[in-house]
């Protein structure tokens, strides 16, 4: 399968995989895929801008940055509340496996 071998090799997922990994609808996930990229591009963003790749017509996604958007969204959102988050951190996250499919 095409995302095991991503996901292994450098931990990138095709934004249209998103659905199916992080069981979402595809309004749901272009809704989420949209609020990543805004937190990427933020001048005081939480998760490096390189975790959302948008080039020659494709958009990845690192998949552990994602995860950890979707953890943290509600706090990411609130803007009182984000400056008590720590940012995202590889290190913290390296052994997470959030779904078999990804193994």
């Amino acid at each position: 399968m095409i995302i095991d071998a991503v996901v292994k090799a450098d931990k990138f997922l095709r934004a249209r995989d998103i659905p199916e990994i992080f069981n979402l609808g595809s309004t749901g996930a272009n809704k989420r895929l949209a609020e990543f990229e805004y937190e990427t591009n933020r001048i005081d963003s939480k998760i490096p801008h390189m975790a959302y790749i948008k080039a020659a017509g494709a958009v990845l996604v690192h998949y552990l940055a994602f995860w950890y958007f979707l953890k943290y969204r509600e706090i990411l959102l609130d803007e009182t509340a984000r400056k008590r988050l720590e940012p995202f951190n590889v290190k913290d996250f390296k052994d997470l496996i959030v779904d078999e499919k990804i193994k």
